[in-house]
């Protein structure tokens, strides 16, 4: 490991300043995203077999951050839209 001196001469690892960035807000943000996006779109490719379009995906995404709507609840919606 390469540590790197700060100003107060205390000497900080890669694998320090790693963690700081994996578990500050926007790490774990980011980290929540990418998995809301993953699992909305394996809904969605799970009924349609084919990935999801971005404008969708950014609606339910939004939807579920902001805790409007459910993952099993997103399904019942798209599955309602196949056409029979």
């Amino acid at each position: 490991m390469n540590p790197i001196k700060n100003k107060k001469n205390l000497e900080t690892t890669i694998d320090e300043i790693r963690n700081k960035i994996y578990n500050s807000d926007e790490g774990v943000s980011s980290r929540i995203n990418t998995d809301l996006k993953r699992s909305i779109d394996n809904v969605y490719l799970e009924l349609f077999e084919r990935h999801i379009d971005q404008d969708t995906l950014m609606h339910y995404e939004e939807l579920l951050v902001k805790k409007k709507i459910t993952l099993d609840e997103i399904r019942e919606e798209l599955a309602s839209k196949i056409k029979k």
